[in-house]
């Protein structure tokens, strides 16, 4: 099975199974509540209606179509970063891999609830602070992932010059083909 497939079928099952849950919340456990780990973790069902975290202090991100265009913005984003690490790499690393599925099923899980739902059903509340759900899980496992990326390989990461991930991800949206250079441009890759 190609690369591709596996982490397709990989970020469909996050998918499903954020969503299989949330179903059987919304359908059995709605109107139910109860602490889990004393005053650290309970349950408590809520539908967050802002669209997104930052909806709650910004009100353009509580619109509904501003948040899906967002979401939207950031699923291209990250498959055409993916695309130009893959590149530049010529291998896949485990971290870079893992930070790819867990973000595009967060952001493919929020799309979802964006669309058909009108806002995301948050059921896990951490020290009265927020409520999160099974995608918040799977973006912050993304984030801190990235943000250990970085730390390990900041010295690489400072030669990147963003007119070169500009040019290919504009070379490899028009053209099926993206080859090195073009003209007297280099795509530099770390």
């Amino acid at each position: 099975m190609k690369p591709i497939a596996k982490k397709g079928i990989t970020i469909g099952s996050l998918v499903v199974i954020n969503q299989v849950i949330k179903a059987i919340i919304r359908h059995n456990y709605f109107d139910k509540s109860f602490r889990i780990l004393g005053d650290v973790f309970a349950f408590k069902p809520k539908v967050n209606t802002n669209q997104s975290y930052l909806g709650n202090y910004v009100d353009i991100f509580s619109y509904p179509w501003f948040a899906i265009l967002i979401n939207a913005f950031v699923i291209v984003i990250a498959y055409y970063m993916y695309e130009y690490y893959h590149f530049c790499a010529k291998r896949e690393g485990i971290i870079p891999k893992v930070i790819y599925v867990l973000l595009l099923s967060g952001a493919f899980c929020s799309l979802i609830d964006k669309i058909f739902f009108g806002g995301s059903l948050d059921y896990i509340l951490l020290f009265d602070w927020f409520i999160f759900d099974l995608k918040d899980c799977y973006i912050s496992g993304a984030e801190v992932l990235f943000a250990f990326a970085l730390i390990k390989n900041y010295k690489r990461i400072e030669k990147l010059r963003r007119y070169d991930i500009a040019y290919f991800c504009l070379r490899k949206w028009w053209k099926s083909d993206v080859s090195n250079s073009w003209g007297n441009l280099t795509v530099y890759c770390y």
